[in-house]
């Protein structure tokens, strides 16, 4: 397990081992279901993006999503439920052990960029498996403007490991 926080400071990049017999951190994360990683490495492999026809895909369903999304901005309150709705309808598919198609996924991924959506996804996110494998799934596949994603793992921690 890699902690890349201490007291609040960042730790290096090589981060700080911690064995799961000795810290009761490691420990609760794993009895939580959380698979211990070896290094930093290992846990920015775990949400590395998808790339070759993936990519394109994701990337063409996002193109549609910023279009879409376009037409919705006249009325935020509009925009806002839609992203509740979204994010539901993603949560109902992960708990059933399905996933987002790449058009879900992207529309989801440019409503978050709406902050009360934001908001929501974290107030609402917890440790549950199916909790962790949307936003896995979701910081991997989701597309910036830049083509980067980066910030990807604060993100998913975020919201997920509140």
């Amino acid at each position: 397990m890699v902690l890349p926080v201490h007291k609040c400071r960042l730790l290096p990049a090589a981060g700080n081992t911690v064995r799961p017999t000795s810290n009761p951190l490691a420990l609760e994360a794993i009895v939580g279901g959380s698979s211990p990683f070896p290094d930093r490495a290992s846990v920015a492999a775990s949400i590395d993006g998808v790339d070759g026809p993936q990519r394109a895909a994701m990337a063409a369903a996002t193109a549609a999503a910023r279009h879409r999304f376009t037409d919705l901005l006249t009325d935020r309150t509009v925009v806002v439920a839609e992203g509740r709705a979204v994010l539901a309808h993603a949560a109902m598919r992960y708990q059933a052990g399905q996933r987002c198609s790449n058009d879900e996924a992207a529309w989801l991924s440019v409503l978050l960029t709406v902050l009360p959506v934001r908001d929501h996804a974290w107030a609402t996110a917890t440790r549950q498996r199916w909790h962790l494998a949307l936003w896995r799934d979701l910081t991997q596949r989701a597309e910036t403007r830049s083509g980067r994603r980066p910030g990807r793992a604060a993100r998913l921690h975020r919201l997920a490991g509140r």
